[in-house]
């Protein structure tokens, strides 16, 4: 099983830059609880397979009280209680816990502090819900602008994935590519582009 992608909504970017405070200088964090889809035979798939694919949405996101939240210059950290907190509403909603934070000091991706930080978090999400289907998303905000996501399986290294933000325009960002051109259309979505 792959994942296609994590698909989110403007409002919910803007959201996320609100609640993580990616304007200022500071780390900020928040929380989501995000959905996964089987897309069994995707006949929009752009890679013609046909293999079992899960894409993930964003279906709500999760502040965290500005009193549970240390934040600095390179760190942010909140209190434990309130990821438990969430790990019981994403099994009693079957959805997954994802976490959010921002880099607003850096263009870098994730640094081996939240390669640890977030092996942790997978680690407590398995042993707390011992469900092997739910999974550990985490959103990377940018200094500048740009956003990353990845994926953590019950086992295992990360998987970084594709981004897609839905607005006026559909935006999509790669892996596989540093960062979006922000005004590119998908190659299968060019025919539908407006002039």
């Amino acid at each position: 099983m792959k994942f296609r992608n994590l698909t989110m909504t403007i409002a919910q970017v803007e959201q996320l830059r609100n609640e993580c405070n990616s304007g200022g200088l500071l780390e900020g964090a928040c929380q989501m609880l995000i959905g996964a889809s089987t897309l069994d035979d995707d006949p929009w798939s752009s890679n013609g397979n046909c293999d079992t694919e899960l894409r993930l949405t964003v279906h709500k996101v999760e502040p965290l009280p500005s009193r549970n939240v240390r934040r600095r210059e390179t760190t942010v950290s909140w209190d434990m209680d309130c990821y438990i907190d969430l790990l019981g509403k994403a099994r009693r909603q079957n959805l997954n816990p994802g976490i959010c934070h921002s880099h607003p000091n850096s263009n870098s991706s994730f640094s081996r502090q939240d390669d640890e930080n977030e092996r942790h978090l997978r680690d407590i999400l398995q042993r707390r819900n011992r469900n092997e289907n739910q999974f550990l998303i985490s959103i990377l905000l940018l200094g500048d602008g740009q956003i990353e996501a990845r994926v953590w399986r019950p086992t295992g290294a990360p998987e970084k994935i594709s981004i897609r933000v839905l607005g006026a325009t559909l935006t999509e960002s790669s892996p596989t590519s540093n960062h979006a051109d922000k005004n590119s259309v998908s190659a299968y979505l060019q025919r539908q582009a407006l002039c």
